[in-house]
């Protein structure tokens, strides 16, 4: 392990073992929460969150302070929030770690992102997209002029799509530039940089820079505030490709965040060219799912829909499906995802250009094929590939056409 203390101590050595564990299982986060009988584990992958008790014999203190030496933050704060970022090696095997501690009633909790750096992003085409969608987004690419911005939760795959996408592009014929925190994914053909906040070069500083190289088509890893979506939309309106992430739960709740960003109705009108928004959602192993009622929340959705009781998939109590050995009893196997893809249209556009008609900027997205998120993942628990459980919990907000 980079930057790795000479000495190794019981605490050391466990959580060594465990960051090997969380690179080699797919771990997404590993998260260390204190209570009063000690600390748990709490690991978060593709077959949902696994947890387990720290050995007694295995200081907490010890442990976060370790992470803090790796991640070259002070091992003696404990009583602000700290962030920073961490690099693993084994063998062959290497990933970052995006670290975050914040003191709590019986100590600090810390979270890792892991970030693997042997892990390429799928084709475009396996994502999942339909047809329609797929094609969209390769002529936005394809134009090279415009801003594409992918939303959804943490969590949801919106880096992996935005890198599937830029896969689309031929580097050796177009100059293709990242901004983010960290670089995710590490690809020939790409000039990619990690933005430093703490030495001064931030998002909007970064982009910025980036615009003097003479880019054509340029990845914004997260637009978080309005100095990043000013540039963001600049950018795209002097010419360039533009694909940023943002976090919103929605087509409409992405367009509504970047005006509220402070970006003029009438630049964002003219520089988006189009939205992503996407979730992941645990996928039930087909070989030991089984059958239940349609709730009746679904029911009265799809009324329209032929029959009252549909062959779905359930959960047990536990949260998990029945368990075999294909999916090592976890009742899961990876995760689905679930995209609706927005041109923005003529009628988008004079939407926006009205910001107090909040209802027929609705409308436009409506009519463009947003607000589709709720059917999407009701039809896939129809199917069987997800849990009724989960499509519950992701369709609570359905009456606002968006999930949240």
């Amino acid at each position: 392990m980079e930057g790795a203390l000479a000495t190794r101590s019981p605490a050391a050595a466990w959580l060594d073992r465990l960051l090997e564990r969380a690179v080699a299982d797919g771990v997404a986060d590993v998260h260390l929460e204190p209570d009063a009988g000690g600390l748990w584990v709490r690991l978060r992958s593709a077959q949902g969150w696994e947890e387990q008790r720290v050995p007694p014999g295995i200081s907490p203190t010890e442990i976060g302070a370790r992470i803090k030496v790796l991640a070259r933050l002070d091992p003696n704060e404990r009583r602000l929030p700290l962030d920073g970022r961490l690099s693993w090696r084994h063998g062959d095997r290497a990933a970052d770690f995006r670290v975050a501690t914040l003191p709590s009633l019986y100590g600090e909790v810390v979270a890792l992102r892991v970030l693997q750096r042997s892990v390429a992003p799928p084709p475009l085409g396996d994502l999942g997209l339909s047809a329609v969608a797929e094609a969209r987004l390769r002529t936005w690419l394809a134009q090279q002029r415009g801003l594409v911005v992918i939303a959804g939760p943490t969590g949801a795959g919106k880096t992996t799509t935005a890198y599937a996408t830029l896969g689309c592009l031929d580097a050796s014929t177009s100059k293709i530039m990242t901004v983010e925190d960290p670089v995710e994914f590490r690809r020939d053909g790409l000039v990619q940089i990690a933005v430093d906040p703490d030495h001064g070069l931030t998002f909007a500083g970064a982009l910025r820079a980036v615009l003097r190289q003479d880019p054509d088509v340029i990845f914004v890893g997260e637009v978080r505030d309005a100095a990043t979506a000013a540039v963001a939309v600049q950018a795209a309106l002097t010419g360039h490709g533009v694909v940023a992430t943002l976090h919103a739960a929605s087509v409409e709740g992405a367009v509504i965040r970047l005006l509220d960003l402070g970006v003029e109705p009438f630049l964002l009108a003219d520089a988006l060219a189009g939205v992503v928004a996407q979730r992941l959602i645990p996928r039930l192993c087909p070989s030991c799912r089984v059958v239940e009622r349609w709730p009746r929340e679904f029911q009265e959705a799809e009324r329209d829909e032929a029959g009252a009781e549909m062959a779905v998939s359930r959960l047990r109590p536990s949260g998990r499906g029945a368990g075999c050995t294909h999916c090592s009893g976890r009742g899961m196997v990876g995760r689905l995802g679930i995209f609706e893809v927005v041109e923005i249209s003529a009628r988008i556009r004079t939407a926006l250009l009205c910001p107090d008609a909040v209802a027929e900027l609705r409308s436009a997205i409506a009519g463009e094929g947003g607000g589709t998120l709720c059917a999407q993942v009701r039809k896939a628990a129809r199917r069987g590939e997800i849990a009724v459980a989960e499509a519950l919990r992701w369709t609570h907000d359905e009456g606002a056409g968006s999930l949240t």
